[in-house]
């Protein structure tokens, strides 16, 4: 991915990295429950569920190629987890 973009662009690619880091946590900590035999509350396995959805990393990964349209303000936007990437995470 880091070949297909210019210079100016690279930083667009760790965000994409940072996201995808988060979804692997999430999933680790579901194996870790699962292996603990844990059961969470409601409210503990949600706020962790809506991550392992992928669809934030799949709104950040989408933001890479779109070229200029997307400026660094909108993925600092997108990372600190905006009303509507949760209203689609939960749909």
């Amino acid at each position: 991915m880091k070949q297909l973009l210019s210079r100016e662009r690279k930083y667009r690619v760790e965000y994409a990295r940072k996201q995808m880091i988060r979804l692997a946590q999430t999933y680790l900590l579901e194996a870790k429950w699962t292996h603990q035999k844990n059961k969470p509350t409601f409210e503990g396995f949600r706020a962790n569920a809506l991550p392992t959805s992928g669809y934030a990393m799949l709104a950040i990964t989408a933001f890479v190629g779109m070229g200029d349209v997307v400026t660094p303000e909108t993925f600092k936007w997108a990372t600190n987890d905006p009303k509507i990437i949760k209203a689609y995470t939960i749909i």
